[in-house]
This record gives structure tokens, sequence and C-alpha cells, in this order.
């Protein structure tokens, strides 16, 4: 499928870059957020091999566009073969960066990196933080490609001083259903990205591993559709991927504003903080009551529920259940309903198109105005303009 964003018709962009995936449709955020300051660009977005065209590929050898944006490795190829060498291209990822050099070396073309030691060292300081682990594990990418390792190898490091066992899973040689059973509990499982990580919690569950008090996961790349598809929840690592984005869009203006070449940017795309859910939760002595509490917000999110009938739910008392969350330090009751209401209607604005009164209805709010206010404290702006934003 092919995008076009005109203003104007002052410089034409090709841009290669998958939307299946949140930390691709981060970048490509940032991508427009640079494209509308400049109010110059006519983009030509490319979502995967599909969509480059016989068409598309001659206009690449024939000089049509003034500069090129690559995050795809099923697309760089194919464009660095034909697109003229005198068209800047600017290649997000090292590795994709390596394919576009075997065709064009390094001619006219800048390559962003992401730090990706610096995400494991975030994910074993976030487990270390929540106590002591009787083993550590890392779930790699399926498709074994180099980010993954540099990401194993570091968190592997990082946590080498802890006296407990530490294995990286491999699929050829065991089911990962048989792979987390072996190890001993409690476990911190640090995954390549949320959608290995969603894979570890259904394990989990088939073996009959409770999540986060025998095994604790987390992933990287804050994909709330996949974080949020799995109970309990997923906690991940948010990567500056937007600002990646926008600076690759920087850098390309730059090389096709420059009649020399630009100087490489030096920015390097690191992690932002760990976004916290349920599935590194930290267990206090009191955990059970915390654990079976949050399993029965998440249950009933939609319903108009209270502290007291989380409490009458789970058979404890209030000033128990208040007692043992704030044992927790992750915050109150009423802070995780509400945060989980939130949730709900961030992800009713990105995928229906439900009126916020429709939207406060569904999620148990008594009026829309009470949303509308709660949404706006919590967020610094209004349903209408995050729905504008985000989707």
């Amino acid at each position: 499928m092919i995008f076009c964003m005109k203003h104007g018709q002052t410089k034409s962009i090709l841009v290669a870059i998958s939307s299946s995936h949140a930390a691709s449709r981060q970048k490509l955020r940032g991508i427009y957020r640079y494209a509308v300051r400049k109010d110059d660009w006519d983009i030509t977005l490319v979502r995967s091999a599909a969509d480059l065209s016989d068409q598309m590929l001659e206009e690449c050898a024939n000089g049509r566009y003034d500069g090129c944006i690559i995050s795809s490795e099923e697309c760089a190829r194919r464009i660095a073969e034909t697109i003229t060498l005198k068209t800047p291209i600017v290649v997000i990822e090292g590795e994709i960066g390596d394919i576009i050099a075997q065709v064009r070396q390094t001619a006219n073309t800048q390559v962003l990196t992401t730090d990706n030691m610096a995400i494991a060292r975030t994910a074993a300081e976030h487990f270390r933080s929540l106590g002591r682990f009787a083993s550590f594990a890392y779930i790699p990418d399926e498709l074994g490609r180099r980010w993954s390792a540099i990401r194993e190898k570091a968190f592997m490091d990082t946590v080498r001083a802890d006296r407990c066992r530490k294995e990286t899973y491999n699929p050829a040689r065991e089911s990962l259903v048989g792979f987390l059973t072996r190890l001993a509990p409690p476990v911190a499982v640090f995954a390549a990205w949320d959608f290995m990580a969603a894979k570890v919690v259904r394990a989990c569950h088939a073996a009959g591993l409770s999540v986060p008090s025998q095994v604790s996961v987390i992933g990287v790349d804050d994909d709330d559709m996949i974080c949020e598809s799995v109970r309990p929840p997923l906690s991940t690592i948010l990567v500056d991927r937007v600002k990646q984005g926008f600076v690759a869009a920087q850098a390309l203006n730059s090389m096709m504003t420059s009649r020399k070449n630009a100087a490489a940017p030096t920015y390097v795309c690191r992690p932002l903080k760990v976004v916290e859910r349920e599935s590194t939760a930290h267990l206090s002595p009191g955990g059970g009551v915390v654990e079976r509490a949050r399993q029965f917000i998440a249950d009933h999110v939609p319903d108009l529920i209270g502290v007291q009938d989380v409490a009458d739910a789970i058979h404890v008392s209030r000033r128990l259940l208040d007692l043992r969350f704030a044992q927790s330090g992750t915050g109150s009751v009423s802070e995780l309903i509400r945060s989980k209401k939130l949730a709900l209607v961030k992800r009713l604005l990105r995928q229906t198109p439900l009126s916020d009164a429709r939207i406060a209805a569904r999620c148990g709010f008594k009026s829309v105005g009470t949303l509308r206010n709660l949404f706006r404290s919590a967020f610094g702006m209004s349903m209408r303009s995050w729905r504008a934003d985000f989707t």
C-alpha cells in the first residue's frame, strides 16, 4: 500500500517502513512530525516489498525521489539496487545499513543506530529493583537478528554477578513451556520484544506457572495492543523511536539541501523508561492478595467498580486490601482501577469510531464530563486531540 502526503511539490521522499509493529509506527510518527514542520515534503510510504511495483522501482532508477528513509529489511536491497547513487538515503538500524552498504557502500548514506545494550541493562536493572530471583532467562528474536544477540549478551553480562541460573531459550532444543518449567522460580524473563514476551506469558499459562509470582516478564517497544492482549498485561521498555524517526527525517533534509555530504547525526536511540504493568509487579509477603485484586480488576475493567467491590470479590477487608497495596509499593487500588479504565479508553479511541459519551458508558464512567476531565488531567490533552494524534 502506498500513501502520499503532499505539502507542495518541493521534495519527493520515499519512506520504506512497516507499520505492523509499534517500533515502526513510532518511527513513522517522528518522520511525519518533521515533515509537517517542513511543509514541503511529498512522502510516498512503502509498507512492504509488495508495494515496490515495477513502476516505483523505475522511478527510483530515474531519479524521481529527492531522498529516501529506509527502516525495512525486506525492502532495503531492492531499493538500494535501483535508486540512483546521487539520491541521499538515511537508514534506521545498523543491520539494514549493512544491506545497503553491500550495494552502495557508503555513498550518500547515513545510518542511525539503537543502543541495544542500554535496553538490556534497563531490563536487568528493573528486575533487580523487584528483589531476588533464582533464575534469569532471555527469549531471543525468532529470526536471530543481530540486535537480539546484542541484547542477550548485555542482559547476561549485567546479571552475571547474581548467584542464580542464567539461560537463553533455544527453540531448536525444547519447547518454550518446557524451558520455563525447568527453571527454578522465581524467574526473571527478558524477551527481545513485546511479541515474544506475550508468547512467554501464554506459555506460562499452558505450564501452570503464575505471572508474576513465579515468572516475571518484560518486553520491549510498549506495543499496547500486544501488552494488553495477555493476562496479566506486559511490562515493557519504551524506546525513543519517535525521536529516532524525527532525527532521520532531519538528517535526510540536511543531506538533500547540502551540496556536500552532511555530517552524520550523533543521535543514538536509547530507552526512555520501563512501562510497568502487572507482569513484573513486585510481590510483598501479602502479594497473593495484590495479585488476586489485580486479576479481578483486569477482568472487570468495563464495569463500574470501586475499591470496596474489589475487596468483596476477593474476600478481604477494605483495610487489608489497602495495606497490601501500600506494602507492594505499586500504587493504590483506586489508581490501578483508574489506569486500567483509561487504558481501555485509549484502546477504544484508537480502534473504534465510538463517541466520547459511548466510550464513557462502556468503560463504566458516571458521565462523559467526568471521563473528559480525568483524561485531560492524566494525559495533558483532550480525547479528541489524542485520537487525532494517535490513530
